[in-house]
């Protein structure tokens, strides 16, 4: 299918500059779920959601006009991610597809070797993301405000293929 078009939309604020990410919290801890489940890892929470689901545990990363959201510049969050002492990362949210430098943000972790986790719900393709270590998808199927997205997980599904990685879905 064709690559989906990734637009910054005005509920999310005003666009972040260029090598910038807007973030609500970074902090290392222990992985609590999916194939990196107990190993020490650095959070990267990015800021806004596309979906506001019920159940979300994370509705503080909604709001970019709430405290604590605040844009930060790639070389700044790479420093910091080093500064924490482990080399797994974890890309959160909110939804991290959202932010519209996520693409250089991978690519500045993975010069300095880090194992990069992406979590997802899997409505928007990030063709500039494939060369994170693992997707960690949460598809939303009811109580989100939305459908499934059948075309951005196609578009996963085929790169998935193309690249054979076991660990990246």
């Amino acid at each position: 299918g064709d690559v989906l078009e990734r637009k910054w939309v005005g509920w999310m604020g005003p666009e972040p500059p260029e090598n910038t990410i807007t973030l609500v919290e970074t902090f290392t801890s222990i992985q609590g779920e999916g194939n990196m489940i107990g190993v020490a890892s650095h959070f990267i929470r990015s800021s806004q959601c596309n979906l506001r689901c019920s159940w979300c545990d994370t509705t503080y990363s909604f709001n970019p006009e709430k405290e604590g959201h605040t844009v930060h510049q790639i070389d700044e969050i790479v420093k910091g991610a080093l500064a924490s002492g482990v080399k797994h990362i974890v890309l959160t949210g909110g939804e991290p597809t959202i932010q519209p430098n996520l693409g250089k943000l991978v690519m500045a972790l993975k010069a300095e070797d880090f194992h990069v986790t992406i979590e997802s719900n899997a409505t928007i393709f990030r063709d500039d993301c494939l060369s994170c270590d693992l997707w960690s998808f949460a598809p939303k199927l009811t109580g989100s405000n939305t459908t499934f997205d059948h075309e951005a997980m196609r578009n996963y599904a085929h790169w998935y293929t193309v690249l054979q990685n076991p660990d990246w879905m």
